[in-house]
């Protein structure tokens, strides 16, 4: 089973250069280091058109990786 999770925003979500140079490494002291959380903006061709009307946020982003 796999789970979905959305983070609607009033302010556009940006991930600091620090954090993606981290999220992009190729290299790992432990397999704890390896995982990731990864945001990406839902659009119009993708979850876009089924998150009209269930945000009311303008910013809608999907997130992934996370553990919970």
């Amino acid at each position: 089973m796999s789970d979905i999770t959305f983070l609607a925003s009033s302010k556009p979500f940006i991930i600091p250069d620090e954090i993606q140079e981290y999220n992009h490494r190729t290299v790992f002291e432990r397999m704890e280091d390896f995982m990731e959380l990864w945001v990406s903006e839902v659009d119009e061709d993708g979850w876009g058109d089924w998150m009209k009307g269930i945000f009311t946020l303008p910013y809608i982003y999907e997130i992934s990786g996370e553990t919970g």
